[in-house]
């Protein structure tokens, strides 16, 4: 049987067939790094392959490469606030309402809407309340979190 680095060289194409169907419009920066996730995704299969198993070292190639693409890019992607990340800001004792301890910069949309999320209102709610579709909301939320980063000085 052939040892890993030839494997690898072998499979080459396969990996650059697998980086191009997952993501056509890559830069080259970004294809090199696929490239390089894709082949650490084909050590792990040659590594795993049991013949006897009854199937092909491609095709197990191929899975793992796509579900290591999947992965990579999965961390990559920009993060989408949810009502429990927006929890770091203090929550107000007992004698300060909300509105003294949030930034200035709030709409009134964006400080109801950080009121209903502290109190746990579902975001379906929320959504239906200002007439927002899912992706208007995960947006509103994501600007107000960044909002509130920037108001108290956090950085991701």
């Amino acid at each position: 049987m052939a040892t890993e680095n030839e494997l690898v060289e072998q499979y080459q194409p396969l990996v650059i067939s697998c980086v191009n169907k997952f993501n056509p419009w890559l830069s080259p920066e970004d294809f090199l790094d696929y490239i390089q996730v894709a082949n650490i995704a084909l050590l792990k299969a040659i590594r795993n392959f049991k013949p006897e198993r009854g199937y092909k070292l491609a095709t197990l190639a191929r899975r793992c490469i796509k579900n290591q693409l999947i992965n990579h890019t999965r961390r990559k992607t920009p993060k989408v606030y949810t009502n429990t990340e927006l929890n770091w800001v203090a929550k107000p004792s007992g004698e300060s309402p909300l509105e003294e301890i949030l930034p200035q910069g709030l709409s009134p949309v964006e400080l109801e809407t950080v009121k209903l999320l502290y109190e746990n209102t579902p975001k379906v709610h929320i959504q239906r309340k200002h007439g927002f579709t899912k992706w208007q909301m995960k947006q509103h939320i994501k600007s107000i979190a960044e909002k509130l980063q920037e108001a108290n000085g956090v950085s991701e």
